[in-house]
């Protein structure tokens, strides 16, 4: 199993463009033969305590569909 591993920064509390961020490196680790993608904790909202409180949403919200269809679309474990 190829596995990538995803060092990248976020903007904190800009949730469109974090995702942007995942599904860019999502796309070219499948392109390069990776069957799962790990990226840092808090990528969503960026590791910022105020961030996360005004952003916090429940599991079917905020990033996790969005995750969810970028690895389904992508075969690709995130």
């Amino acid at each position: 199993m190829k596995i990538a591993a995803a060092q990248i920064g976020c903007t904190p509390g800009d949730l469109e463009a974090n995702l942007r961020t995942v599904n860019d490196f999502a796309s070219r680790a499948k392109d390069s033969g990776a069957e799962l993608i790990v990226f840092p904790e808090m990528i969503d909202t960026g590791y910022s305590m105020p961030v996360i409180q005004k952003h916090a949403t429940s599991w079917s919200e905020g990033a996790v569909p969005q995750l969810q269809k970028t690895a389904k679309q992508l075969s690709l474990a995130i």
